[in-house]
């Protein structure tokens, strides 16, 4: 049986989830081989978005682990890509549209798999 996600707050948890499980791989391999800076913005950016926060270049990149240069790079590149937009205002970096609906459809999708495998165990 598959289980719908209901809003933003319980995808942001799926979100938190994903950043948690790369965490623990980070400590068991090295990171050259799982290079997924861009991955973690954007889930970084989902939560931040289903929290209601905005927030900046700075605190994203702190939060992702990686330097200003790097990160300002891959910020270029997400932009550029129509994933992340720079607000006008100098305020912070938030999702595209496009991205929002994207990363919604991944983390339904995602909870349906951890769902399907639950059911499958008992």
């Amino acid at each position: 049986m598959y289980l719908r996600m209901f809003g933003d707050r319980d995808r942001s948890k799926a979100a938190q989830a994903i950043l948690v499980a790369r965490a623990f791989r980070k400590r068991l391999f090295p990171n050259e081989i799982f290079d997924e800076h861009a991955w973690g913005m954007l889930l970084v950016l989902f939560i931040a978005f289903a929290d209601g926060e905005v927030i900046s270049e700075i605190a994203l990149l702190e939060r992702v682990g990686l330097s200003v240069t790097a990160g300002r790079r891959w910020i270029a590149h997400l932009v550029g890509e129509d994933h992340i937009e720079l607000r006008e205002d100098g305020g912070g970096v938030t999702l595209s549209e496009t991205a929002l609906t994207k990363l919604r459809i991944f983390l339904d999708e995602a909870c349906d798999v951890s769902n399907w495998l639950v059911s499958v165990r008992h």
